[in-house]
């Protein structure tokens, strides 16, 4: 059984708070609009650090809102 879990988040090496810039329910990760309103326009990568030590990217593509 794997028993990594995630430590953390982060975004340009700035560390996410749960809670308020994600929340996270049985592995799910969401980031609310006022979150993603924030960032540029374009690929922003995130940084899941698992316990051991790893880090897996996610990219987030960002598009202009529709109209």
């Amino acid at each position: 059984k794997n028993s990594e879990t995630v430590s953390a988040l982060k975004v340009n090496g700035v560390t996410l708070t749960s809670g308020t810039d994600y929340t996270v329910s049985t592995n799910t990760y969401t980031f609310p609009t006022t979150y993603l309103d924030d960032l540029s326009l374009g690929d922003t990568i995130v940084e899941f650090t698992l316990s051991t030590g790893a880090i897996i990217p996610y990219t987030i593509h960002v598009v202009p809102a529709a109209s």
